[in-house]
């Protein structure tokens, strides 16, 4: 534009052009006339040459207001806008940004905002567009407008939570990479609570000297979502009452009253309740239902539909039970005694538990086929072919519960037995009188309400094994001296649990304590179940599922819920054959196929932290991106100047504009003034 400059010689060229010539003519001698003409024809010249000057600086002004000048308040100046500029845009597209408003989705918002950004830029610059969610999507290298647009018309929202480190990561290694003068990063976004919580500032990481942060108007935002299930019970049987207690919060101002919640079952709706919700509060709706069958049954429980229906169902999948099969082993019929007993009693209400028992010389192949659960009661010794049976029997998907002699052979143990199976190992033999259960904590859920503090109620243990645990074993409850008394660890498809103490009355009083009977019964049936049976996901996670009794080269397809088949190969994970599926990214019960044989099920789930709606604050925004250089760009306002501003300052362009017009008018007035009339003589 600075090029239209040189049309300010066009008045001096007319001007030139169309000066007439001059031709002198004889006449009488009219001296006076002369003069007087002379004088006037002066007069009319300066006029001529003002109205000149007007219209070439009128000219010069508009060429220099269409090239943008431009004034910083350090006192440099900018005539034309052509610094070059590298500019990455991110684009929020987690599932918070599907909420809807009067004015639409969130998302629709801030794609509108996205597109009137690209607009800012001009072809020398170069502009990266980066949508992020769990993660960043997309290509981070600079691309052309027109490809920018295609690309954001492309652009949905996704399932997944807000990873906004990830996201400034990647904005900041585009940037890095970028050497032009002004490097910018504009953040389009919701401002959703989740993330902004990150207590480490993210400034220091940040390469941009300008950060915009573009958001919809800050609205209240009420949402009703399912926090979390708790599904209770340690044994979901058919025809067994089955309890599920969904934790539905309200993370609005106002209350929100006659809530319903429904329960469904393998599709079908079983249970309708309706709440009152106080305002940002959570409470319990609680369901109690009986399975009409056994199997691997799959279900959910769905709010009311609101401004953001994403959330509004938490899904779930477990197994139940039809027959558990235990066998309790020991040296004599009284090592089984007492967990004889008190499964016994358990069984009496778990219509899925049969018991049997024996002793440790009748332990053959044709037994074990029949058994979920083994109970290896006050084990010494075993001989090389019947260690190798319950090597077998874990490994093919079996759960084994060890109790250890108080004359057990800690070589033969932790060689043959432990070794192949868990990372662990019995070390010693600990005496400490009147040594208890630690009831603070730490514990494993199966343990949950069977540890009270009631001194009495908890069992007493004068001597112990001391285990050494590794990586991979995990605690189920500890001595309150901290030493492990129960422990867990995976082998091939099953499980093992190794307790510290045996079944004697000379080393404790667990027996006799009213936690050994529901805690043998809690163990039966969590190791009846495969490890990762009530295991949840969420949306945007890698998923690694054990089938048992698959074959490794059976061709399994992943089927997420609406629909999609991905083809998946086993790999070898912990020591086992795992199908693993890259990225879950939708919610809902997804399927494992062989041909048109469902083999698993599991459910995904949103992460609820997204559905806490309400925007975070400023002060806390330039906390974490830092107040030097953090701008805010709320609703409709126009961003076109706060960025423009930043990059070359105040922008003149108006000034030069209304300078031109007022000397244009100034131009019409002097050109057009009246000339004097001539005196009577």
């Amino acid at each position: 534009m600075l090029l239209g400059m040189a049309a300010a010689v066009l008045p001096l060229a007319i001007h030139l052009f169309s000066r007439g010539r001059t031709r002198p003519e004889p006449f009488s001698d009219l001296s006076f006339l002369q003069q007087v003409h002379q004088s006037r024809m002066r007069r009319i010249r300066l006029r001529q040459w003002i109205v000149l000057l007007l219209r070439t600086l009128a000219i010069l002004l508009l060429a220099a207001a269409f090239s943008r000048p431009a004034y910083q308040a350090a006192g440099s100046a900018w005539i034309g806008s052509s610094v070059p500029t590298a500019a990455v845009l991110l684009l929020d597209r987690s599932y918070s940004t599907t909420y809807r408003t009067a004015e639409g989705r969130l998302f629709d918002q801030l794609r509108g905002r996205a597109a009137a950004l690209i607009e800012l830029f001009s072809p020398g610059d170069r502009v990266t567009m980066i949508p992020f969610a769990g993660d960043v999507a997309g290509s981070d290298e600079p691309a052309s407008a027109e490809l920018l647009r295609q690309h954001l018309e492309d652009a949905t929202p996704s399932e997944e939570a807000t990873n906004l480190r990830a996201a400034l990561s990647a904005g900041s290694r585009s940037l890095a990479r970028e050497t032009l003068g002004n490097r910018e990063l504009f953040l389009v976004t919701d401002l959703s609570h989740h993330d902004w919580l990150d207590p480490e500032p993210l400034a220091d990481s940040l390469v941009a000297d300008q950060v915009y942060v573009l958001s919809p108007p800050p609205r209240p935002r009420p949402n009703l979502f399912i926090e979390h299930l708790d599904i209770s019970g340690w044994m979901p049987a058919a025809g067994a009452r089955l309890d599920v207690a969904a934790a539905v919060a309200n993370a609005g101002d106002e209350p929100v009253a006659g809530v319903s919640a429904d329960l469904f079952i393998d599709g079908e709706r079983v249970q309708r309740r309706q709440a009152d919700l106080p305002a940002r509060a959570t409470i319990t709706i609680a369901f109690a239902v009986t399975p009409r069958r056994a199997g691997r049954i799959t279900g959910y429980v769905e709010l009311d539909h609101d401004a953001l229906p994403l959330d509004n169902r938490r899904y779930f999948a477990l197994d139940v039970s039809a027959d558990i099969g235990v066998l309790l082993l020991g040296e004599s019929s009284t090592d089984t005694y007492y967990p004889r007993r008190a499964l016994a009693a358990a069984g009496a209400a778990d219509p899925a538990l049969r018991l049997d028992s024996g002793l440790f010389a009748e332990l053959d192949s044709n037994r074990l086929d029949t058994v979920d659960v083994l109970f290896l009661c006050n084990l010494r010794h075993l001989d090389a072919g019947r260690t190798r049976l319950i090597l077998d029997f874990v490994r093919g998907g079996g759960g084994l519960v060890l109790f250890p002699s108080p004359l057990v052979d800690v070589s033969y143990l932790n060689r043959e037995l432990l070794a192949p199976l868990v990372p662990a190992a019995v070390v010693r033999t600990r005496h400490d009188r009147s040594q208890t259960l630690a009831v603070d904590g730490g514990h494993h859920a199966l343990l949950d309400d069977l540890l009270t503090p009631r001194e009495e109620d908890r069992p007493r243990f004068d001597s112990w094994f001391e285990m050494a645990a590794q990586p991979g074993l995990e605690p189920l409850a500890r001595f309150a001296n901290g030493h492990l008394f129960l422990a867990t660890g995976s082998a091939g498809h099953g499980r093992v649990v190794l307790a510290a103490v045996p079944l004697s009355d000379e080393w404790s009083d667990l027996s006799f304590k009213g936690i050994f009977a529901p805690l043998m019964h809690r163990l039966t049936r969590h190791l009846s179940q495969r490890p990762e049976h009530d295991r949840s996901y969420q949306v945007g996670d890698s998923v690694a599922r054990f089938l048992h009794g698959i074959p490794a080269g059976s061709t399994v397809a992943a089927e997420s819920p609406s629909g999609d088949r991905l083809l998946i190969s086993p790999e070898t994970v912990a020591g086992r054959l795992a199908w693993s599926v890259p990225l879950v990214d939708e919610s809902g019960i997804w399927h494992l196929n062989i041909d048109a044989e469902v083999v698993d099920q599991f459910p995904v789930n949103v992460d609820t932290r997204e559905s806490r709606l309400q925007p975070v604050r400023r002060q806390r925004v330039v906390e974490l991106l830092g107040a030097e250089r953090v701008q805010f760009v709320e609703g409709d306002v126009d961003v076109r100047d706060l960025v423009l501003g930043n990059r070359f300052g105040r922008e003149l362009w108006r000034e030069f504009l209304v300078a031109a017009l007022l000397l244009l008018l100034l131009e019409l007035w002097i050109a057009r003034a009246p000339r004097s009339a001539p005196s009577a003589s």
